[in-house]
């Protein structure tokens, strides 16, 4: 955590005073429906950055556990954009597809696993739903160099890649006789 113009800074401040009260919200929600903060949770300290850094908007980066699953909680539909991974267990691919599948958000998703037949389940036709998924892989957002964005309410739609200039044009066939 630190100055995010220094080289080797992993995170830097959240934009704004606002910005740490969503995140403080989201940590209460978790904390009050009965989930598990394993690691952070809490606005930096001034003990972990430099004075220079004390007005900045710093959080700690942090991995929770909600109590349910539940994708009708706001804390698993509604996006905080700040540091916080919410964490489910399942026992069945099946189950985290559903999961996946069911928030309002579709940009980017990962699967982590060694079993090349989730693989196929997670990519295939009724695996994830986002624009962009993953395997072993974090779910960085939009792939700049990609020809496809997010989907549902999330993403910036599929202006960037090889096939950018598509959205610019109109393809179609044309047939001229020039013998009038």
């Amino acid at each position: 955590m630190g100055d995010p113009l220094t080289k080797g800074t992993l995170l830097g401040p959240l934009h704004n005073e606002g910005a740490v009260g969503v995140y403080k919200q989201a940590i209460e929600a978790i904390k009050s429906s009965g989930g598990e903060i394993i690691a952070g949770g809490t606005t930096a300290t001034t003990e972990l950055l430099p004075p220079e850094l004390h007005q900045g908007h710093f959080v700690q980066p942090t991995i929770a556990i909600p109590k349910s699953p539940s994708t009708s909680q706001d804390i698993w539909r509604i996006e905080t954009f700040a540091p916080v991974l919410n964490v489910a267990l399942f026992d069945e691919l099946d189950e985290a597809i559903e999961w996946n599948n069911a928030v309002p958000q579709g940009l980017s998703s990962s699967l982590w696993t060694r079993d090349i037949r989730n693989i196929g389940k997670w990519l295939g036709p009724g695996g994830s739903d986002a624009g962009i998924v993953n395997v072993n892989v974090g779910t960085s957002g939009a792939e700049i160099g990609a020809a496809f964005g997010g989907n549902k309410s999330t993403g910036w739609g599929r202006e960037s890649g090889g096939d950018a200039w598509k959205q610019y044009g109109e393809q179609f066939a044309t047939s001229y006789n020039d013998t009038c």
